[in-house]
């Protein structure tokens, strides 16, 4: 058999895990993997939302979906997680990460609490997941990984700066990651979606900011482009923004920096009205 036509093989019959798996991105990634006849490790912190989409995707597609309950905001649950799949002898070839919550406010408006759970979930377990996948997947010679960033990894974020931090990293981290990993049969991609019409701007505390208009990313093509992108090993697929939005970060570039902070404050100011 073919080399390439040996990786589409593996590519059909990959058992797939996906963090934030519950709804919005994550539930889109699901379906597009079940479709495909792809078993799933849907993982969030909801166990009524997981077992009803796992039900509803055994009984659609026929696939077998695991569930598994963490809460990767909390110290240590990315460790916890990839132990508990070990124990169930389960070995992911693709893997999704997925969670992440935003904020907004000025800095000193968010806990310390909140603060460090935004970036132990945005960054710690990512970053843990990231290694101790990638190392079972080099031995192995085969794996996918796809870490989702966020447009907001472009350019610095006034009243959301933690969490627009937090996706400039995952961005600088999954596309060095996919540089080291060239010569090999495993691959690390990066998803930058665009504000997405999900739960997340309730989550993070945006209803009241101008940037909330501008959601409406639909978050099953945004998931079908990322999935596509991770199979076809690429470094960094963007997806999912309107013209509007796409016209005003091609001018990103050509403005100053004091410019493009300012618009962006303007945006995403809490409005008290």
């Amino acid at each position: 058999m073919p080399f390439t036509a040996l990786f589409f093989l593996v590519d059909f019959m990959a058992l797939m895990l996906i963090t934030g798996a519950s709804r919005g991105l994550g539930r889109a990634f699901a379906f597009l993997h079940a479709r495909k006849k792809g078993d799933l490790i849907l993982v969030s912190r909801s166990q009524d939302q997981l077992e009803a989409l796992k039900n509803e995707l055994q009984e659609k597609f026929g696939i077998k979906a695991y569930v598994l309950v963490q809460d990767l905001s909390k110290p240590d649950a990315a460790t916890e997680l990839y132990l508990r799949i070990k124990k169930m002898d389960l070995t992911p070839d693709f893997v999704v990460n997925n969670a992440g919550i935003g904020c907004n406010g000025a800095l000193e408006q968010l806990s310390c609490a909140e603060l460090e759970r935004l970036l132990t979930l945005n960054i710690t377990s990512l970053a843990l997941l990231t290694r101790l996948y990638l190392s079972d997947m080099r031995i192995r010679g085969y794996g996918r990984i796809l870490n989702v960033s966020s447009i907001a990894a472009l350019i610095p974020g006034p009243y959301m700066s933690p969490y627009y931090a937090s996706k400039a990293f995952v961005k600088s981290f999954s596309e060095a990651l996919w540089q080291e990993c060239r010569k090999s049969g495993v691959s690390v991609t990066v998803l930058l979606p665009g504000p997405l019409a999900t739960d997340f701007v309730k989550a993070s505390r945006l209803q009241k900011s101008a940037v909330s208009r501008l959601f409406t990313a639909n978050p099953d093509k945004v998931a079908k482009k990322g999935y596509q992108a991770m199979l076809k090993r690429k470094r960094q697929i963007i997806a999912g923004m309107g013209p509007v939005l796409s016209l005003l970060m091609r001018m990103v570039p050509l403005l100053p920096q004091k410019i493009v902070l300012f618009v962006t404050a303007k945006l995403q100011e809490p409005q008290n009205k």
